[in-house]
């Protein structure tokens, strides 16, 4: 009862063997110990086999999810959705700024990445300003695009063409057309009106004096001129009709006309239209005196073919890289690549070019006024695709071109078309170009002008082809002036 109680409390009392029986106890416990290590592992070695098996697979499996990560299903790229396909159409101006501009755009993935196809339709201008008007006044949408000279500008705004800065804070995602690029002098008046801007500048255009270097040496010319008068006594010199003329002029009925005389009545201290007083200027004593002038280059001193009447831009250009012509106000269609160009022109490497003459005035000094400007790309209101034709105009514009668009005869209108050092190696006319640039005087982009200028160039047309005597200039333009100023009156009083 003793030991009971003392195993319920957990104090075993140890019984010791006697010391007669120590030895058999000895043994008997070492053969108990080694009785059982022997059967553990007996009995450990005799585990069925699947037990085994089971205990290496979970440590296998345990060892690899540990080790590796599993692999997650790649999800499949969606095939992108091609662009839905949109045609643009463009009425554009039939010369090379533009038929550049096509080409590479054309040439580059931009049809592929936008899905737009761009259909172009280029014409001579008289042709273009027609159908264009035709389109907004009928409201048609035949053209998404469409060319604006600088002149017309105000026109076009009056029949509602989109304001640009408008349609890109209603699309901001639209690229950025870099606007800071374009020169001001061109940029403010052929795409500003009023507060907004409306169009992209493609092409300029810049009158600079052209002349055949090697006829200069060949006839002692040490400079070139600085007044309308040496101009003359140069182009006298050089005339030898009909085989070849000193002079070219660029004289064909409409715009291409009254650009031509813009350098003459700014250099003599007049203009078309005074934008102050919104009133005729042609006819003032000193517009008079520079008409007389350039009227008298055809008629009196015969130093300019008489085709000249009828020069388009094409005319023009064929005329001087045939050997026609030996010098002129040069329009920029036909300055640098079209005289080089082998395969077309007889007088590669030839024609030189410096800043247009100008009139000397009573103090001695000489006014020298190129006449510069641009024709632009506008956005028809009547557009249905007004951000794909925004993105049309972009890319005929933009600056990452400007180097090849350069080099294949585009004429600029963004400052990055000076930067490149090929540009100004294989074109050394555009130093004059860039002489000036700053001396340059447009046309006014007012609604109204383009009446008055065809007004003057009919008026001045018909006394260069006769049907109006050369007697009659003051009173025929006079008489101009007249209908001019009853346009003015009735918008402005």
């Amino acid at each position: 009862m003793k030991r009971k109680a003392d195993e319920s409390k957990g104090n075993v009392k140890r019984l010791d063997p006697p010391e007669e029986g120590r030895r058999d106890y000895l043994k008997t416990v070492g053969a108990l110990v080694a009785g059982l290590a022997i059967g553990g592992a007996a009995g450990w070695l005799s585990k069925p086999a699947e037990r085994i098996t089971e205990r290496v697979t979970e440590t296998v499996t345990k060892t690899v999810t540990a080790a590796i990560t599993p692999t997650p299903t790649p999800t499949p790229t969606p095939t992108p959705t091609p662009p839905k396909p949109v045609t643009v159409t463009w009425i554009g101006l039939r010369d090379i700024s533009s038929e550049v501009a096509l080409e590479l755009l054309k040439e580059s993935d931009f049809e592929e990445k936008t899905g737009i196809t761009v259909d172009a339709k280029l014409y001579e201008f008289g042709e273009m300003v027609e159908k264009s008007t035709m389109d907004l006044l009928a409201h048609t949408g035949t053209y998404d695009l469409m060319s604006v000279d600088e002149p017309s500008l105000g026109k076009y705004v009056g029949m509602g063409v989109l304001p640009v800065d408008e349609l890109l804070e209603k699309n901001p995602d639209l690229p950025d057309p870099d606007v800071a690029d374009f020169i001001p002098a061109v940029f403010d008046m052929a795409s500003r009106f009023g507060d907004h801007w409306y169009t992209f500048p493609v092409g300029t255009y810049g009158n600079v004096y052209g002349y055949r270097s090697d006829l200069f040496e060949e006839y002692g010319i040490t400079k070139t001129p600085e007044t309308f008068e040496e101009m003359l006594d140069i182009a006298l010199k050089l005339n030898a009709p009909p085989d070849r003329y000193g002079l070219i002029l660029y004289a064909k009925r409409g715009e291409y006309l009254s650009y031509d005389l813009g350098s003459y009545l700014w250099a003599y201290g007049s203009g078309f239209i005074d934008v102050e007083t919104k009133r005729v200027q042609f006819d003032s004593p000193e517009g008079l005196e520079a008409i007389h002038f350039y009227v008298d280059l055809l008629l009196k001193h015969k130093v300019a073919p008489p085709g000249c009447i009828n020069y388009g831009h094409p005319e023009f250009t064929d005329a001087m890289r045939s050997g026609l012509c030996a010098t002129g106000l040069m329009i920029q269609e036909a300055v640098g690549a079209p005289m080089e160009d082998p395969e077309k022109s007889i007088v590669v490497g030839k024609i030189k070019y410096d800043v247009v003459p100008g009139h000397r005035w009573p103090d001695g000094k000489v006014l020298r006024t190129p006449h510069i400007g641009a024709h632009s790309v506008a956005i028809n209101p009547d557009t249905k695709h007004p951000r794909e034709a925004y993105l049309v105009a972009n890319q005929l514009t933009c600056k990452e071109i400007q180097e090849e668009y350069m080099l294949r005869g585009g004429k600029a209108a963004r400052f990055s078309s000076f930067e490149s050092p090929k540009v100004i190696a294989k074109y050394p006319y555009l130093e004059a170009v860039k002489n000036s640039l700053p001396l340059g005087r447009c046309r006014p982009n007012i609604p109204e002008y383009p009446a008055i200028s065809e007004i003057f160039s009919t008026t001045l047309h018909k006394i260069l082809t006769g049907e109006i005597s050369p007697a009659n200039i003051d009173e025929a333009m006079h008489d101009a002036a007249e209908a001019g100023n009853k346009i003015l009156i009735e918008v402005y009083g």
